[in-house]
């Protein structure tokens, strides 16, 4: 299967806002790539180029059709009246897809995220990490060849988040599917990804190989970690040196 690619695209935005300029970039089948860089740096526009929910103004977007595409947003999005399988399996049945599918990638999903148990639980009684996992839930029971997650545990705590961030990984190296992850944070992306693409002003200005050792609860303390992160580090201070800013 072939992977996504964006070639020499540049997205502007109705108020003349050039959000990407002449951005080449491929994403092979099966890998997962951290887009990191400030705020405003083009990051979401990206995800939203290759998800089909914007259009470039030059360049193209190649790869697979939307529906083969799973979005992770931010924000859990959860309907606060539908209980989990409820909210896990409201585009499968807009889709129109048959009860006993629609039930078997219910347990699939469920299972795949840790949350068995909790089908009937109503949104309101799960904390911010399991409604986060909702969220990934609903978008793996797609069975999508490719995820797109914008900072999806940014606003979590740093526990919560290292617990989300190994199973992630799990699911990746059991489902592999392609994942774009976008976030903020260099040791997210140094631990998540196999490769992080640095963005300043709407383009990608580095990219970074990450090494592939095992990603066990050691690997944060490991020299191909620390490596990683100060690689990232020195990326993003030279992109924000030479625009001159602090």
């Amino acid at each position: 299967m072939s992977g996504l690619a964006l070639n020499a695209a540049s997205l502007r935005y109705d108020n003349g806002f050039t959000a990407l300029n002449n951005v080449t970039a491929a994403f092979d089948s099966g890998s997962f790539t951290a887009l990191v860089g400030p705020s405003g740096c083009g990051k979401s526009s990206l995800l939203r180029l290759l998800a089909g929910l914007e259009h470039p103004f030059i360049g193209s977007v190649t790869g697979l059709a939307q529906s083969d595409i799973g979005f992770v947003f931010q924000e859990p999005t959860l309907l606060a009246w539908r209980n989990v399988a409820d909210n896990i399996t409201l585009p499968l049945k807009i889709e129109g897809h048959n009860p006993s599918e629609i039930g078997g990638r219910l347990d699939e999903a469920l299972a795949l995220v840790g949350l068995t148990d909790f089908a009937d639980a109503l949104p309101r009684q799960l904390s911010g990490g399991m409604k986060m996992r909702v969220s990934l839930a609903r978008a793996l029971a797609k069975r999508p060849p490719v995820l797109l997650m914008d900072e999806p545990f940014a606003a979590l705590d740093e526990l919560t988040r290292f617990r989300l961030d190994d199973d992630l990984r799990a699911i990746w190296q059991q489902q592999k599917c392609t994942i774009i992850f976008v976030t903020h944070s260099v040791t997210e992306a140094a631990y998540l990804a196999e490769r992080a693409l640095v963005m300043q002003d709407g383009e990608i200005q580095t990219e970074i190989t990450i090494d592939q050792n095992d990603r066990d609860s050691g690997f944060r303390s490991a020299p191909a970690f620390s490596a990683a992160c100060n690689a990232l580090s020195a990326a993003l201070g030279h992109g924000m040196e030479t625009k001159g800013e602090a």
